[in-house]
This record gives C-alpha cells, sequence and structure tokens, in this order.
C-alpha cells in the first residue's frame, strides 16, 4: 500500500513530484523561447518573474520561525516534540500504575476468574430465584481487561469489566465495573445497591493478558495515538484532559498515587466535598 503523504502535482505537465518552477519541461520550452526571441518575450519574462518570486518567498520563509502546534515552542513541531513526548509517556506510566494499584486491590480481594460473590439485592439484577432478597450468588466468568484503563472518561469508572453468572439460573447475568467490584461501601452507602458486592469465596486467578501490566502495552498505545490525534491535540487540552480524569476517578482509589502532589489531590478532595454537599 502506498503512503498517505500528499503529492505535488505540476500545474505546467500535469506530471506528479514537482511544481512549475522545478519543471523540466516547462525550463526547456522557456529556454528555447529566450535563444529565439530574447529574454523580453512575454512568456520568458512571466517566467522569470515567477521563479524571482518564488525564491523570494522561500527565502522569507526560511527565515521566519515555525511554531509547534502541540506546545507552541518554535523550531521543532508536533512529532519531534519533546512536551508531547513526555505527556505520553507519562500517561503510558500513569496508566500502569493504576493498573497495578486495581490489580492488587483484586488480589487483596480474592477476586478472579471462579470466584463467588454475593449481593443482597439480587433482584436489582434481574434475578429469579425463589428468595431474590436473601442474596444469589454469582460466578466471576469474565474480566475484560483492556477496559481496565486510565482513560476510562465515564464518572466512577462506569466501563463494565466483571461478567458474573446467576449460579441460581445461568439465563442470568450482569457486568460491573471496577468501583462496584471495588468499593466498600459505608452504612450511608448501602442504599446504593449495585455497589454492595461481597465476595464469599476467594480466587487466585488472575492472568492478564501479556504486556498489560507494563507501559507498552499495544492496545493502550494506540488509544493513546487516537487521543493525542484527535481529543488532546495541544498541551492545553491534554492537561485539561489529565484534570478531569484525576477529577473522576474515586477518592479511595486515587488517594495511593504517588504522582499526585499534595496540593493537586486536596484540591481534588475539596472539589469532591463540595459536590457531595449539593448533592
Amino acid at each position: 500500500m502506498g503512503n498517505n503523504k500528499k503529492t505535488v502535482k505540476c500545474s505546467f505537465c500535469n506530471k506528479l513530484g514537482h511544481n512549475r518552477v522545478s519543471c523540466e519541461k516547462l525550463k526547456e520550452e522557456v529556454e528555447s523561447n529566450r535563444k529565439q526571441h530574447g529574454s523580453n518575450h512575454p512568456d520568458v519574462r512571466k517566467y522569470d518573474d515567477y521563479v524571482d518570486s518564488y525564491s523570494i518567498k522561500s527565502k522569507i520563509n526560511a527565515k521566519s520561525k515555525r511554531f509547534c502546534k502541540y506546545c507552541r515552542k518554535p523550531n521543532h513541531n508536533s512529532r519531534t516534540c519533546p512536551s508531547k513526548q513526555q505527556d505520553v509517556t507519562s500517561l503510558k506510566k500513569r496508566n500502569n500504575s493504576w493498573r497495578r494499584l486495581i490489580l492488587n486491590m483484586l488480589r487483596e480481594k480474592g477476586i478472579g476468574v471462579g470466584c463467588i460473590l454475593a449481593n443482597s439485592h439480587s433482584s436489582f439484577f434481574g434475578s429469579r430465584a425463589e428468595h431474590p432478597t436473601k442474596g444469589d450468588k454469582w460466578v466471576l466468568t469474565t474480566i475484560y481487561w483492556e477496559k481496565i484503563s486510565w482513560l476510562s472518561t465515564s464518572l466512577h469508572m462506569a466501563d463494565k469489566v466483571f461478567k458474573l453468572i446467576n449460579l441460581n439460573n445461568s439465563s442470568v447475568s450482569t457486568v460491573l465495573s471496577v468501583s462496584q467490584m471495588l468499593e466498600n461501601p459505608s452504612e450511608e452507602d448501602n442504599k446504593r445497591m449495585d455497589y454492595t458486592w461481597k465476595v464469599i469465596s476467594k480466587t487466585e486467578e488472575l492472568s492478564p493478558p501479556d504486556q498489560w501490566n507494563t507501559i507498552d502495552d499495544m492496545p493502550f498505545n494506540l488509544m493513546c495515538m487516537s487521543l493525542f490525534d484527535n481529543a488532546c491535540t495541544n498541551k492545553r487540552q491534554f492537561d485539561a484532559f489529565s484534570w478531569k480524569m484525576l477529577k473522576n476517578k474515586p477518592l479511595y482509589l486515587i488517594a495511593d498515587r504517588e504522582e499526585i502532589s499534595t496540593e493537586i489531590l486536596e484540591s481534588i478532595i475539596k472539589e469532591k466535598e463540595g459536590n457531595y454537599d449539593e448533592e
């Protein structure tokens, strides 16, 4: 397959790879007219003026500073931008640390494929059990590892990651988010039926895909490329996006983030507490 780069097309001979200034066919015709009619011939003068103006424009462009579209600093472009490269690396490291934190919490709770969980509000999840209010038992059958990502944009990590099958009725299933699976609700929060899951039979079966727990995970790298090509095409957009990601993460998870400064963490906590007060 060919590349997608734009190719110059000559407006004189209609061939690709050069323009009128460097067109050998046009130059031959002009030089032929110059020999026959002299440099004052209209076609010759027009060509000479065009070449001179093009040369002046090229010199001006060469002297003018070019600014990076990402960081707005001179003498480089977005492809070679040091600031952009640093932000990409920082994002990959943050995702890796986030995933390690999630993985450790899953191991501590004994959550993995084959573990058994219960919820006192099973009817909320479509259970057809005889006594749903007593809490059905559910088995964890699938973990969608690629969805455990720092780039989850919804509040409380709403991406559904863990698929459960009802042991009383195998035709009934539900899919939980990371927060639903990991959060330990307080007495005041127990009204949230989707946050009252308890592990009653633990397992050590946790097998993330190869490279998932590294900074070189290919699916996440592709997500980064898409992010910087579309949503974060400059430094200001990336900083705003990073702040949004921090605000959207549950406090009990981001509190252990070693990369987050005390000032930023306190600001996030203050803003979250203000939102809770309004509710």
